[in-house]
């Protein structure tokens, strides 16, 4: 009883957390919908047990959930063997991208791409479309981190005119 007790709040813990991101089958404007073929993590990609909402690692925008600290050594050795098991089982991790990594501008849930066990998102479709266009040179921008467009001003000082980032 104790078992099933922990197994019903760890998925209600998973499940509210990845809610903001995965919003069901609520398709207003803006919202992600979940593809009907894939499913949402609810098991350790490594022992496949039950995964611990508070054990994680963050990679290429996604937030991949453990069921022990061990789990995520093994996981970052070689993180492109369990995201191309995850492909296998069309098995979306929680999103935690805040800027696109194509523009560097906040993303929006309304531009998706399902890649190699990653959900992507993206700030446009264009942004979408050069992701298409060439995934592992963007996947490696990804994995270096991404920087937030900077805007850039044009004012002068003391008379002299220059421009700058700010």
């Amino acid at each position: 009883m104790k078992a099933i007790s922990r197994i019903l709040f760890a998925v209600l813990i998973v499940a509210f957390s990845v809610g903001g991101l995965y919003a069901g089958k609520d398709e207003s404007p803006g919202k992600f919908v979940v593809p009907d073929d894939y499913n949402l993590q609810t098991t350790c990609p490594v022992m496949g047990g039950e995964i611990d909402s508070t054990i994680y690692s963050d990679m290429y925008g996604q937030r991949v959930y453990f069921c022990c600290a061990a789990c995520i050594d093994q996981f970052n050795a070689d993180p492109e063997k369990y995201f191309k098991k995850a492909a296998a089982e069309k098995v979306l991790f929680h999103n935690v991208q805040e800027l696109c990594p194509v523009s560097g501008h906040p993303v929006s849930k309304e531009h998706f791409r399902y890649y190699k066990g990653m959900g992507l998102f993206f700030c446009s479709s264009g942004c979408a479309e050069k992701f298409d266009a060439a995934p592992e040179e963007i996947l490696k921008k990804m994995k270096n981190g991404i920087k937030k467009a900077e805007k850039k001003h044009e004012h002068s000082h003391d008379g002299e005119s220059h421009d700058h980032k700010h």
